[in-house]
């Protein structure tokens, strides 16, 4: 079996520790968030998504579509019971980014099949859909969420398909475009030429675009429930400044991945999903019930806390993997 990818490990570990600011600024943080750490947590999702495109071209050789619809299937399974065991709603209303994710796995594995420009076409196509669809639905400054309790009925199913489509918390349009973009570079690290001379040109042309898009269609930026990111709505030029700054970062991280500081982060990329489920138990078992909207300083405390308690966990984990792999060893 091929050894893991070191740059797509560091990425998901930078995204882990983005993500898990962001979701700790929700509930923890006094409004208004500071515009450097809103910009921070803006980075999370976009590469979490990219970097699950990119982890199916890097394995699809290997795999059937069966595969892809089993995994995308348990994502979608785990997000439900997130929504059960953590948000306490009903499942399937908001659509957190697992079922996202889940969702995209088959769906890029498919997409895969077509050819690079129909595939870059699709994805520009992808994030043009999300502004049709929010100026058709709107774009609600809440997302759907149904609470668990007597009463609780599942909402109308229009609700339910403009929640998953267009205005949820990660809607499919736009949010699939960058796991198909992130499949389209794991096929340009495969190819150096492609890798060193196209994808410069468009990490240039998609910033260009995006900023001009941002400048005469600029975004409300708003904040749901406490969280910040500056896409709510993801705008396209959002979406196109994304894309620019996801191509631009892998590049960056490649250049890099050898120095010191990196390894903590791989050992994050390795074991994020467990870092994703125990960070969200941590923060509404152990902090939510005893801190409320706090200073910057008291935040910034927790969130080291809170890093270093993932860190030992982490490790601890690869230890204990370590072991019981060493003791199923001939």
């Amino acid at each position: 079996m091929p050894s893991r990818d070191k740059t797509v490990d560091i990425l998901r570990g930078i995204a882990m520790a983005v993500m898990v600011e962001a979701n700790m600024a929700g509930p923890l943080l006094n409004e208004p968030h500071p515009s450097g750490l809103r910009l921070l947590g803006t980075l999370a999702a976009p590469l979490f998504v990219f970097l699950a495109g990119m982890s199916v071209q890097i394995t699809a050789s290997r795999y059937s579509l069966s595969h892809y619809l089993r995994r995308g299937l348990e994502l979608i399974a785990a997000g439900a019971l997130i929504d059960l065991a953590i948000w306490k709603i009903l499942p399937f209303t908001s659509y957190d980014v697992l079922y996202l994710i889940g969702l995209s796995l088959p769906l890029v594995f498919l997409a895969g099949k077509l050819k690079p420009s129909w595939r870059g076409a699709l994805i520009v196509g992808i994030f043009f859909a999300g502004t049709a669809l929010r100026k058709f639905w709107g774009y609600s400054p809440e997302a759907l969420e149904v609470l668990l309790g007597k009463g609780a009925a599942f909402p109308p199913a229009r609700a339910v398909l403009k929640s998953g489509l267009a205005d949820g918390w990660f809607p499919v349009f736009p949010w699939m475009g960058f796991a198909l973009l992130g499949f389209q570079m794991g096929e340009w690290c495969e190819s150096t030429r492609s890798f060193s001379r196209a994808v410069p040109h468009l990490i240039r042309l998609s910033l260009a675009a995006g900023a001009a898009a941002v400048y005469f269609y600029p975004s409300p930026a708003l904040t749901r429930e406490g969280y910040s990111e500056l896409f709510y709505p993801p705008t396209l030029g959002f979406c196109l400044l994304s894309a620019g700054g996801l191509l631009l970062l892998y590049r960056l991280i490649k250049k890099i991945e050898g120095l010191a500081p990196c390894e903590p982060l791989a050992l994050f990329g390795k074991n994020s999903f467990f870092v994703y489920v125990l960070h969200l138990v941590v923060i509404e078992y152990a902090l939510v019930p005893f801190f409320g909207r706090e200073p910057l300083p008291v935040f910034l405390g927790l969130y080291a806390g809170m890093m270093g308690l993932l860190a030992i966990a982490a490790v601890l984990k690869a230890k204990v993997q370590a072991s019981s792999w060493g003791k199923a060893s001939p």
